[in-house]
């Protein structure tokens, strides 16, 4: 395994936990699942991939929130992992798992 990858999973991680305790702890707006996490070789921006299950409503609302606190969270993440350069945080929705959902359904 890759330093990259034991990066990617330590992030992915941390934010899960940060997002659970800290940014999504409003009620109504459903489960958030962080789904896996890409970072560029230069460990500049982080593309944090993650899905949602709820109403269409609730998932803009995490969207919007999840990108109004990207530099927060980023903040967060600095205090919990020490190492020199902290990446951007990119928020992507990830409609794998409510695809999977239709086609059992």
């Amino acid at each position: 395994m890759s330093r990259l990858d034991r990066l990617s999973s330590l992030l992915k991680r941390e934010l899960a936990d940060i997002l659970r305790k800290e940014i999504l702890d409003s009620p109504g707006l459903g489960l958030v699942s962080i789904m896996g996490v890409d970072i560029s070789k230069d460990l500049a921006l982080a593309k944090v991939y993650y899905s949602h299950m709820g109403s269409d409503s609730s998932r803009n609302k995490v969207r919007d929130k999840l990108r109004k606190a990207s530099r927060y969270i980023k903040g967060l993440v600095g205090r919990r992992i020490k190492i020199a350069t902290i990446p951007d945080l990119l928020f992507v929705y990830d409609d794998s798992l409510k695809k999977g959902v239709e086609l059992v359904n």
